[in-house]
């Protein structure tokens, strides 16, 4: 999944060979100023939104506006992740009584649970990985790890210099997307933190598996480019400009791009 900011939708693509399956499938100026990143959960889609500083519901069939799950306590969110029926919040403010640069806690219910910060600087994006946490840290510069209870475990790996979006292969390869820097685009790691590959592409947001053989294009002239490199007989789409990250919606065919301005 991905949201586009200027228009404030998020765009349906085919998980496998992305193609475009509905351009619209969320669009709420109404209620949102600038998307980041969707997930399924709880049989919804949980949307969360930086500049209004807040995650939002919508119905995972329909894309009809829900609610707002957590509209308080938060300031720049950015990545979002729900495990253990637990929704994990990447906040990088201090702003509406929010902590400042923390992952922070909320039940399905949008309660508040606390949150974590140590060793984190500025999060990007929060990823659950084996009963672990991964944080990408645009400032700190690294994937820092995590138990689910906010424990500091160590650094998973550095990344030089702006690691936004984490992601799985289906192999268990850990794929980051980095914006910036000499690791500029799309880096794969083993489940240990050892780097295996880098595809290189300027200013690379998202990144995401997606099936075999088969390649993502632009659909629209704000959606600069997606592109991707084969490796091991798949893909990754990586994602600069107006994307953000890219994630699979429940019915394993669709993904959600979260698209952004500029």
């Amino acid at each position: 999944m991905v949201p586009e900011s200027t228009n404030d939708r998020v765009m349906l693509f085919d998980a496998f060979d992305g193609s475009l399956v509905n351009a619209a499938f969320i669009e709420d100026p109404a209620n949102l100023s600038t998307p980041i990143n969707a997930i399924a959960a709880n049989g919804e889609i949980w949307l969360s939104d930086q500049i209004d500083d807040g995650v939002f519901r919508y119905d995972i069939d329909t894309g009809a506006f829900l609610g707002a799950l957590v509209d308080t306590g938060l300031d720049n969110v950015r990545g979002i992740e729900f495990v253990n029926d637990t929704l994990f919040v990447t906040n990088a403010g201090a702003g509406n009584g929010a902590p400042g640069p923390a992952i922070v806690m909320f039940d399905a219910d949008g309660n508040n649970l606390g949150f974590f910060n140590a060793g984190i600087s500025s999060p990007f994006d929060v990823f659950a990985k084996d009963g672990e946490l991964l944080v990408a840290d645009i400032n700190n510069d690294v994937i820092e790890r995590y138990d689910l209870a906010g424990n500091d475990l160590g650094t998973f790996a550095p990344v030089n210099t702006f690691p936004e979006q984490i992601a799985r292969r289906s192999n268990g390869n850990i794929l980051v997307a980095n914006f910036s820097g000499t690791q500029e685009g799309i880096l794969e790691f083993d489940s240990d933190g050892n780097l295996l590959n880098l595809f290189s592409n300027a200013n690379t947001d998202g990144a995401r598996s997606v099936g075999v053989g088969q390649r993502q294009h632009p659909a629209y002239e704000w959606h600069r480019r997606v592109h991707t490199r084969p490796h091991d007989g798949n893909e990754h789409a990586c994602d600069h400009g107006s994307g953000r990250a890219l994630h699979r919606a429940d019915d394993g065919r669709t993904c959600l791009r979260l698209l952004r301005s500029g």
